[in-house]
Formats: C-alpha cells, structure tokens, sequence
C-alpha cells in the first residue's frame, strides 16, 4: 500500500466527490485485465498489472482530474501499487509561457518532483550545460533529445522494481506523454494516467481512451445539495430545495466545476439574507463564470479558480498571446453570430462559420494586424482556426447529407452551454477593446473586467453585417425574380439562417424582399 500520497490528491479526497462508477470501473477492469492469467505472467516474468496508459479527455471543468485522484485512492489501486505519482503539466507549461509542450528544464523539473514522491535523491536531474559554444540550432536539438531520452532511462531504472501508479495532469500536447512512460523501461508494474482536454487518436493493447461525459441530472442535482448544505447523500431533499437544484444544475450545463461553485455561492452571506426560492437564476451563469465575483463565495487562492478561468485556459495551448487572442475572438463571433433564442449551440455549415471568419479578419482594423502572426503559427487559413479548436475540444463537428442538395457536409456546434457564454463574453470585451483602442490608440487584450449589452448589440449588428456580405451571392439568387428555381442555387442553411442575420442586422428592405418573394417555395 503506498506510504503517502501526493498533496494534490489529498486536496482532491477532502472534497465531497461523486464516484462515476460508470467511467471509473471500466478504468479499473482495463488497469486489472489479466487478472485470471496472473501465474502465467509470474511465470513467464512479466509484471501484474501490465502496463497500462489511460487517457481521459473532456472539456474545462468536467471533473477529470477529480476523476483521477479518486481511482488513485481507490482500494484496488491502493492494494496492488506501491507509490502513487502526480505531476500537474499545464500548471508547469503556464510558469513557462510560450510553450505547449515539455522542454528539457521543465523535464528535469518534473523528474525532480518524481524523485521525491517515489523517496529517492533527485541529484541525477539537474540542469547542466549540454551545448557546446559552436553548437548550431540542428546539433542543439539533437543534443536535447538524447538527454531528455538518458534522463527518462535513467527515472525507468530509478522507478525499477516498484509498482508505480502515475497520474500525468492536464497534458497539452500528446507527444509529451511518451516521455512519462517509463514503463517501457521497467520490469515492475506501471499505469500512466494521463487527463487532458485536447483529442486523442492514438490507440494500441495497452492504451484506453475515455472521453468524461457530463454529470446526470440525478447526480448535479445530489452534487449540489450535498456541497450547498441543503442536505447529504442520506438524506432526501425537501421538494423547494430539489426544485432548486434542478434550475440551478440546468443553468450550469451538468458541469461538475460550475455546479461546485454555483453551490458556494448559494451558502454565501449574500444569499443567506434571502430564501432560497428568491435565488436569482437569472444571474447564476454569469455570476459562475464572472471572476469578478470570487470574492462571494471564498477567499481567493490558487486553487480556486472561476469557470471563467478555467475555460479561458483551455486556449492556452495556442501559446503565443496574440494569436490566442484571435483565435478567441474567432471563436467568440461564432458564439455572437450563430445562435438563436431558446437554441444557442446550433449546427453550422463549416465552410459558411470559415468564409465568415476570413471576412471578419479582413475588415476589422485591429484584426488585420494578427494575420501575420497567424501565418507564422500555422494557422495561415481559417480551416486551421477550426481544426484547432476541434482539437481543444472547443466545438463538437459530424458529417451530414443535405437534403436538397444530397451532398455530404461538415457541421460544426459550440461543445457546451457555457463555452458560448465564454464566446459571447469574448466578443463583449473585443468591442470593448475595440473602443478604448479607437479612442486612446493603445493595444488591448480580452481580460474580461466587464463589457455591456451595448457592446454585444453593437458587435453583433456589425458582424450579422459581415455574415450578410458572404451571402451576398446566394442572397440575389434567392431574391432573384427570374430565378425559376432557388433551390438549385441555394442550400437548407441560407434558407434557415439567412433571415435572422437579416432581422438581427435591422435589414428590414432585405426582410421583406426575402419574405414575399413569390418565387421561393
């Protein structure tokens, strides 16, 4: 059984967690497979468990590392480990800034945490010059590479002969999780388990993919009245309080994060002044997700992170400031633009949200200026903005055959309720951005100190504007008197959307001719 475990974990285990058994027993059944076959392993000299990598991916907040921690307390685990590992590698890229991947410094760095959670000297992974003064960039790369490899060799042999369970922490870049694997290398038993936000297509006999899902309906309800004090896992709610709850978790998106904090603030002095029926549901979305309002529900700490945070750094694997900063604002005009009332993640034409974002790139003053900066990080066209942020785990995106046209089409669709708040509360400060730099010509970045309605109105109009202008074409095809049959020059999408843009742009000649057209069908 392991002596002691990480503090991260143990931070994790004095929080009333849900088990998901529905994810975590698969998880173990994959770590423990073989077990009927353990004398054959014994026998032919392998290690029980085999090695085993396990990779969890889901949005901002969904409760992967929660996840984590809680199969790493787990008795089993507990039982047939000896020492359990946790390294955080986003918080670690974030010190670094710049970077999305592990270089050889943050690589020693976490071998000397290593070092200490498995109780050996660290001394074999200290910096040291390994260039030599004449050494060019190719010479220096090559170098690099073979002393991360002999440092990795170096932790196997370290690590040899325990039973390692090693938890890898929201991991950026994929190709940074073979340099943690140092089962590879060890006759004894390991398990990576690795949590990130990004996709993972990689598979093999060894590896298990798990994408976390939302939380149920039953179990945000039990999270929240249990973490409010409205109650326990052992007692039934009273039927004002379970209504409550129900609202709230809604408001949330069944997002284990904000139905954490959504609860705090429910036991907040604040609230404690009205009863909980005249809870403002209105405000519960914004107040999650508002850093500014940390305060009301505990002493800030850098364990204490709001919605808002959290999603924003879900872009930080886009590194270089500038560019994330456009790709925000890509992301947060789709959110602006696309929606409508009662259906705010719709699915959109792929190519109709990336002719759009090329337009808006163009015509904005300000953001003519990251193009360059785009280009040079490989992101030289809008279809790379969207793979990106498909990677990220940002939109959702499926294939579908339309049906005047019979054609198979990319659809695209904002991942989560929240994540379009975020895109909205993004265009608000851009335009609020926009404004201070119009009038005091200084640079701006998206901090989110606050924003209006009027900024969002005022973005909106200008980019519905924008979207009208990439229609333009199918736009006189359809409004065309001799056009016998729109149809064959227009698609479901345009038909659909094309006269809210114009609502929302106050196009009312465009309404009118788009609405009495004897032509259309």
């Amino acid at each position: 059984m392991p002596t002691s475990l990480p503090h991260e974990i143990t931070s994790i285990s004095r929080q009333f967690t849900l088990k998901r058994d529905e994810i975590a027993l698969p998880i173990l059944q994959f770590v423990f497979r073989g077990d009927n076959k353990r004398h054959e392993y014994a026998k032919n000299g392998l290690a029980w468990p085999p090695l085993s990598i396990v990779t969890v991916c889901g949005m901002a907040g969904s409760g992967k590392t929660t996840l984590a921690a809680t199969i790493a307390q787990s008795g089993k685990i507990s039982q047939a480990f000896d020492t359990i590992c946790f390294i955080n590698l986003g918080d670690r890229l974030l010190s670094k800034g710049g970077v999305n991947n592990v270089h050889y410094s943050t690589y020693l760095e976490c071998l000397r945490k290593i070092c200490h959670q498995i109780g050996v000297s660290p001394n074999l992974f200290y910096d040291k010059n390994i260039f030599l003064p004449k050494d060019k960039s190719i010479k220096k790369a090559a170098k690099t590479i073979q002393a991360i490899e002999e440092a990795k060799f170096k932790m196997s042999k370290l690590m040899d002969g325990l039973k390692i369970f090693f938890v890898l922490d929201d991991v950026w870049c994929h190709e940074d999780v073979d340099l943690f694997n140092f089962g590879k290398d060890m006759r004894s038993s390991f398990c990576l388990f690795v949590t990130s936000r990004n996709l993972d297509e990689s598979c093999s006999a060894q590896t298990l993919r798990v994408n976390i899902p939302l939380l149920s309906v039953e179990d945000s309800i039990l999270f929240y009245i249990i973490e409010s004090g409205l109650g326990s896992d052992k007692s039934l709610p009273t039927t004002e309080n379970f209504d409550l709850a129900s609202k709230i978790v809604q408001e949330c998106g069944y997002l284990p994060l904000a139905i954490r904090i959504a609860s705090r603030i429910s036991r907040t002095r604040a609230y404690q002044k009205s009863s909980q029926s005249n809870f403002d549901l209105e405000h519960i979305t914004k107040i999650i997700m508002n850093t500014g309002y940390q305060d009301h529900f505990s002493p800030p700490s850098s364990g204490n992170q709001t919605v808002m945070n959290i999603l924003d750094r879900s872009f930080s694997v886009v590194t270089e400031a500038d560019v994330s900063y456009a790709v925000k604002v890509c992301f947060g005009a789709m959110a602006a633009v696309f929606h409508r009332d009662g259906h705010i993640r719709p699915w959109i034409k792929r190519d109709v949200v990336e002719i759009f974002w090329t337009k808006m790139l163009d015509s904005f003053s300000n953001l003519k200026l990251f193009k360059p900066k785009l280009y040079q990080y490989r992101l030289g066209n809008t279809k790379d903005v969207m793979n990106i942020l498909y990677t990220m785990g940002l939109i959702n995106m499926r294939e579908r055959k339309q049906r005047i046209t019979a054609r198979i089409e990319t659809e695209v669709q904002i991942h989560h309720d929240l994540l379009w708040e975020y895109g909205k509360m993004v265009v608000i400060e851009f335009e609020k951005n926009r404004t201070d730099i119009h009038r005091n010509s200084m640079d701006a970045r998206v901090s989110f100190s606050g924003g209006s309605c009027s900024n969002l109105e005022n973005v909106s109009f200008q980019l519905h504007l924008l979207i009208i202008d990439c229609y333009q074409e199918k736009l006189d095809s359809i409004t065309s008197i001799d056009d016998e049959d729109p149809y064959e020059t227009c698609d479901t999408h345009v038909l659909l959307w094309l006269p809210h843009h114009l609502i929302q742009a106050k196009k009312v000649r465009g309404i009118f001719r788009f609405v009495v057209d004897e032509n259309l069908p």
